[in-house]
């Protein structure tokens, strides 16, 4: 892997690290997956090249999300209102079990430790990558 590929690796790493902070360093869930799903295959790359399996282990280390999850962070994130919430406290209750149902479970707690997981993960890869540069 050269420089230039470690340069994009990492700049790639920090922004998906960045998400649980600020949910517009993305355009949408689909390019969060697309830029995500690229690191882990750099990462399996750099692995072989430095003949590490540490950088594989980190990558194994990755929370699953589901689509949905996602959406409904960045929507809590940036405030929008859906609605039910705009008709009043009854229909919180009912907004509060579609979005159980919706993502399945998974509450903004969960996602929000998720999303930290990932930036915890991406933040030492992002050191050690630097260094060998």
């Amino acid at each position: 892997m050269n420089k230039n590929d470690l340069n994009i690796l990492t700049k790639s790493l920090q922004v998906i690290g960045n998400f649980y902070d600020n949910v517009t360093v993305v355009s949408s869930v689909d390019e969060f997956f697309t830029i995500h799903n690229r690191n882990i295959a750099m990462l399996l790359e750099l692995s072989k090249d430095e003949n590490n399996k540490f950088y594989i282990e980190k990558s194994n280390e990755y929370p699953k999300f589901s689509k949905d999850e996602l959406l409904e962070y960045i929507s809590q994130q940036t405030k929008q209102k859906s609605l039910f919430s705009i008709l009043g406290s009854f229909f919180e209750v009912l907004e509060f079990m579609f979005k159980i149902f919706k993502t399945k479970g998974n509450n903004l707690g969960k996602t929000s430790h998720k999303l930290k997981q990932v930036q915890s993960i991406n933040e030492t890869l992002v050191y050690l990558i630097k260094n060998l540069q």
